[in-house]
């Protein structure tokens, strides 16, 4: 029993991005809805004056992305996104028409270097090369969903070693259960084992 769930454990124990075939029904249409909100936020931002309200939607979510990424004790990296991507402080800015997107972009590449898995660090920087709000943007969420699968993997593969101590701690409370209700149980067992 305890070899079937060590072998389902390292076969569950790491999480793909579900990646759609454009081909597809349920490609095509997430990929027209995102190619209509990059579509989207372009037009706002070059309306004048810029309409930032689609801009602050998405520095919101990458803001949650980022603290979602921090582990409990990393205090001060947390204060530090909650100052620079205080919401109400940037709709202000928005609403006087001096919100800086590139710089609060740049502001987050930097925050994705300190979180990034090594294996993640390339993509970075290759973001770090597109002037483009929107392309960057677009680039950032790309990655960032990357290093949420990356953090999830490495949750799941940190927890690994708990259910499977209590799993054999519950293997055990039952065979030991069942001893007592069935005490033969050992003699047929040591004598399948024998045979075996």
């Amino acid at each position: 029993m305890t070899e079937r769930f060590n072998e389902v454990s390292k076969r569950d124990s790491h999480v793909d991005e579900k990646i759609l075939r454009p081909s597809s029904l349920e490609g095509k249409v997430k990929e027209t809805m995102h190619n209509d909100l990059w579509d989207h936020l372009k037009e706002q931002l070059s309306a004048v004056p810029p309409d930032f309200s689609c801009a602050l939607e998405l520095l919101k979510e990458i803001k949650e992305i980022l603290l979602s990424l921090l582990l409990p004790r990393q205090n001060r990296l947390r204060s530090e996104i909650e100052e620079a991507l205080d919401m109400d402080f940037l709709k202000q800015q928005a609403d006087s028409g001096d919100l800086n997107v590139s710089y609060l972009s740049k502001y987050i590449l930097n925050m994705m270097v300190l979180l990034c898995a090594p294996v993640r660090d390339e993509a970075v920087q290759k973001l770090e090369n597109i002037s483009d709000p929107v392309r960057l943007l677009r680039g950032i969420f790309q990655v960032l969903g990357l290093m949420k699968m990356d953090m999830v993997n490495y949750t799941i593969q940190s927890l690994q070693p708990h259910p499977q101590e209590h799993s054999i701690q519950y293997e055990r409370a039952k065979f030991q259960e069942r001893l007592h209700k069935e005490p033969s149980l050992l003699n047929h067992t040591t004598k399948w084992l024998t045979q075996a």
